[in-house]
């Protein structure tokens, strides 16, 4: 079972990256709605390349910035070092 600690961590975890991506999808798609409504254009073509971009866009920095960020965040308070490290034999 997940203790309150773990769980705590993760929905602040999945808060932190809801809020670093929301805007910048609700930013962009508003964008594509205006591009698309200024050209006199009949296809979505314009408007979907546009978001696709924008969720490429998270995508990269996610893969990039946020989750090494993150690793190393974890590393440096020392849990991950406790995580890995085998369990030392007693006595010999």
């Amino acid at each position: 079972m997940a203790s309150g600690r773990l769980i705590k961590f993760v929905v602040f975890e999945l808060l932190e990256f809801a809020a670093f991506s929301i805007p910048t999808l609700v930013i962009m798609e508003q964008f594509a709605t205006a591009y698309q409504g200024a050209t006199a254009r009949s296809d979505n073509t314009p408007y979907w390349l546009i978001v696709s971009c924008s969720v490429a866009y998270v995508a990269l920095v996610t893969l990039l910035i946020w989750v090494p960020v993150q690793i190393l965040d974890v590393a440096a308070s020392g849990n991950f070092a406790r995580r890995l490290s085998f369990p030392r034999e007693q006595g010999s």
